[in-house]
């Protein structure tokens, strides 16, 4: 403030009233200038500074202009947008309530559109669908980078995966399981197509399966059905091995059942190889011949057996069991003759 000096000229009064004028000065002068604004203590968004809201309602930022976007936020050197952080509730909360709760989008080609780590040996991202705005989700698992949730009945869904051609939901392990499905009371995994296979399953091992089910409680470990005629429960095809294989330690392998008289356990097309049958032939001079069929012969073992020879008059006269020794011997009407030979086709069941 500047005072203007007093001359000798002037009065009392128009001395008091030159002070009077620069006071008024000084003091509206203190109100515009007033000090800058401290962000985080007068409530105030500066840019540059930590804003920090110490009490009451959290900062808000409104936008009611249609289509318009609250708060925008770039980081063109490479670094972090938005930075967000909490001790122990969450960092960003989302509410889109009619729209959108949270939407992202990349361009970039080798990074994607959300990435999300957790450290600390739990869900990734957590994923929940309720028909119920209110209440909690259900607990996240341990060593889970995707976790979906859907309690919301038989036709709920915990992941979706669609494509167009491609792979719906893809699975990659180094040496674990690259998809694994459980489930209490219904179907660990369960694959339905319209125009191909419900199921498939490829394999470049050669002592492993394509497809391998297994039965821990002395059911099924494989089960097929076919609901039209014509089609076949199992289907097993081979370029030049085997269709079908059965294999049992102590049980049987493989077992045909029929359900009604008109139907057949059992049906080959083409020929048939048995390990229980083979040919055995009778020396010239012999009248019998002991075959050992390599399966044990029981009390109840049945053997048939058929005589191939060009001698007139001989035939098989009778068939002995020797269970200790597992053989049995065919003996013929008479012995075979010089000039004539004689073969024993056999096959033993049971």
């Amino acid at each position: 403030m500047q005072v203007e000096p007093v001359s000798p000229g002037r009065s009392r009064r128009s001395m008091l009233a030159i002070l009077t004028r620069g006071a008024v000065a000084a003091l509206a002068a203190g109100v515009v200038r007033e000090s800058p604004a401290v962000a985080g203590i007068d409530g105030d968004v500066v840019l540059g500074m930590p804003n920090q809201q110490y009490s009451g309602d959290v900062t808000g930022i409104w936008n009611t202009k249609a289509n318009g976007s609250a708060l925008d936020l770039q980081a063109s050197g490479g670094g972090v947008a938005l930075n967000c952080r909490t001790e122990s509730g969450f960092a960003i909360a989302t509410n889109g309530n009619l729209g959108i709760g949270l939407l992202s989008q990349t361009g970039a080609g080798s990074k994607p559109a959300t990435k999300s780590w957790n450290w600390g040996g739990n869900t990734g991202i957590h994923a929940h669908s309720s028909a119920n705005v209110y209440g909690s989700p259900p607990a996240t698992v341990d060593k889970t980078a995707v976790y979906g949730t859907s309690f919301q009945g038989a036709d709920a869904r915990g992941v979706t995966g669609e494509t167009t051609a491609g792979r719906g939901v893809n699975g990659i392990a180094t040496s674990g399981t690259g998809v694994f499905g459980t489930a209490g009371g219904g179907e660990g995994v369960r694959g339905v197509s319209t125009d191909n296979n419900g199921t498939a399953g490829t394999t470049a091992s050669g002592i492993a399966s394509g497809v391998y089910g297994e039965n821990t409680g002395g059911g099924f470990g494989t089960y097929g059905r076919s609901n039209q005629p014509g089609g076949f429960g199992v289907f097993g095809e081979a370029t030049s091995g085997v269709g079908v294989k059965g294999h049992s330690t102590n049980g049987i392998a493989v077992v045909g059942e029929a359900g009604s008289p008109a139907a057949m356990a059992f049906r080959a097309i083409g020929r048939v190889k048995f390990s229980t049958s083979g040919i055995a032939i009778v020396s010239v001079g012999a009248a019998s011949k002991a075959i050992k069929p390599g399966t044990p012969v029981a009390a109840t073992t049945f053997m048939l057996c058929t005589l191939e020879s060009n001698q007139r008059g001989l035939y098989i006269q009778r068939v002995i069991k020797n269970s200790i020794a597992g053989t049995f011997s065919v003996f013929l009407s008479t012995r075979v003759g010089d000039t004539r030979y004689a073969r024993v086709g056999w096959f033993v069941l049971g």
